[in-house]
């Protein structure tokens, strides 16, 4: 990194307190940062310090850019008890902008302050971002004042957002901030996460998820390009569809969306997305424990791919496994889960039933929009010594929706042993995860779930699947996955 210091030579201490002189060349000093820190002593007082003289002023710090606008820098440079001297002001933009650097020369007269503007034309190609831009004023050679500024490149047509629309479509929302109709390229495509993948090739994309920085690849059938025309000022929603990719309901995937026009710069967008699903259910679920009523629910299975803790103590699809199914109504949210699990085991009750074999769901119906907090809740559910157990570990309202043991009446909750397994099947009502009333067809929530098993007294922490992010090992509600609240299967 490069320091102004106004001054030809400067000293430099570590932590240890050795020193060394260095040269400063034109009052500018480059340091190579490491994990120690680096003193730096002797600089000019006209630049550092409480006296310093900040001589260069500028209007605005944070410029936004609307498409190919023209750019002005502005502001003022002022000298304390100015001498004669060649005075020039430098205004360095990030190379990425792709524009030129300029300077101007600048006379002073006094103390009055004297304005400056600098022009920039930024190409209409450029992609938006934001890019820094560096001022700085020599004064005989000298560096004797120093600002900076943020461009930000604001698209005219954007890439608001992304969500579900079916368990191979999305509904992508776009703007158009510009006064006149815009005929548009949309370019779509999915990336899948490549999670057992032991070599890292270096153009693959790395993106943060619970399990540590993961490659993306391009995934086959997941490419699409469609025209459409956004209108003035105005928003449009647009339906893109993947009918012959493979997409896995609990996988989370990214897209990679560039809007481009030939009036103005591109937008490009890179958004998480899942395409989970569940459908309203107009005759309700007898919760009992058969899962005969659930045929008309495609299962969605849950295996060694989901395997996120204790990976150890997991043997084989013997000792865990589970297809999940998921319904809602007007009353609540449907949840079967037919778990495949050799050895049951579940030696605690309350709070620490997520210890043994168990299901830990966590929910989140939406950011308050006053607030913008998630209003999240976790639970756990069981068969313990004392029956059949619910407990809520988490609650963003805990005076509307209590935290501790569950009143889920028999009605609303069955956990049954069956040869080689449990099965779990419930109605949540909405009013349990914090809902006044039902959402409607085609709205979302988000969730997550891990699947916990454990197989003896002496196995310490539960193995388990996990489905999306969010519980373990981190209570983080936006690593939870999206869930379609979908109509009513035609």
């Amino acid at each position: 990194m490069e320091i102004p210091t106004g001054v030809d030579e400067v000293t430099l201490y570590d932590w240890m307190g050795n020193s060394k002189t260095v040269p400063s060349p034109a009052g500018n000093l480059t340091l190579t940062l490491g994990k120690d820190p680096i003193y730096v002593t002797g600089v000019s007082p006209r630049l550092w310090g409480s006296q310093a003289e900040q001589p260069v002023q500028i209007v605005s710090q944070h410029l936004k850019v609307l498409d190919d606008a023209p750019v002005e820098i502005t502001g003022t440079i002022s000298i304390r008890s100015p001498k004669p001297a060649k005075r020039v002001l430098f205004m360095e933009p990030d190379p990425a902008l792709g524009i030129p650097a300029q300077q101007q020369a600048i006379e002073v007269a006094g103390e009055k302050p004297v304005p400056f503007t600098f022009k920039l034309q930024i190409p209409s190609d450029q992609p938006s971002g934001t890019f820094p831009a560096r001022l700085r004023l020599l004064e005989d050679g000298k560096v004797i004042g120093t600002t900076g500024l943020q461009i930000e490149l604001v698209p005219p047509l954007k890439v608001v957002q992304a969500h579900p629309a079916g368990p191979d479509s999305v509904w992508l929302t776009l703007s158009n901030d510009l006064s006149q109709a815009q005929a548009v390229s949309l370019e779509v495509q999915i990336l899948e996460p490549l999670h057992d993948k032991a070599e890292i090739r270096p153009d693959l994309p790395m993106i943060d998820l619970p399990e540590g920085k993961v490659p993306f690849e391009r995934l086959a059938q997941g490419h699409t390009t469609i025209n459409l025309t956004l209108p003035a000022t105005g928003t449009e929603q647009a339906l893109v569809s993947f009918p012959q990719a493979s997409l896995n309901a609990l996988e989370g995937y990214r897209l990679q969306v560039t809007l481009t026009a030939d009036s103005c710069r591109p937008e490009e967008k890179d958004l998480p997305i899942n395409f989970f699903v569940a459908r309203r259910q107009n005759q309700a679920f007898a919760i009992d424990g058969n899962l005969e009523d659930w045929q008309s629910v495609p299962a969605i299975h849950v295996g060694k791919k989901a395997l996120f803790r204790a990976k150890k103590s997991w043997s084989g699809a013997d000792d865990l496994a589970a297809d999940l199914r998921l319904a809602w109504s007007s009353e609540g949210l449907y949840l079967a889960v037919d778990v495949t699990d050799d050895s049951y085991c579940q030696l605690d009750t309350d709070t620490m039933i997520w210890r043994g074999d168990s299901i830990q769901l966590a929910v989140n119906v939406g950011d308050d929009p006053t607030t913008m907090v998630p209003r999240n809740t976790e639970m756990t559910f069981a068969l313990t010594t004392n029956g059949q157990e619910a407990y809520r570990h988490i609650s963003f309202d805990p005076p509307t929706v209590p935290m501790g043991p569950m009143d889920l009446p028999s009605t609303n909750l069955s956990i049954t042993k069956r040869e080689q397994g449990l099965i779990y099947e419930m109605l949540i009502p909405w009013s349990s995860l914090g809902l006044q009333n039902a959402p409607e067809a085609d709205q979302t929530i988000s969730l997550a779930m891990t699947i916990n098993d454990r197989d003896s007294k002496n196995q310490r922490d539960p193995s388990a699947l996990g489905i999306f992010g969010g519980i373990a090992p981190a209570k983080d509600p936006s690593l939870f996955g999206t869930l379609l609240l979908a109509a009513t299967a035609d």
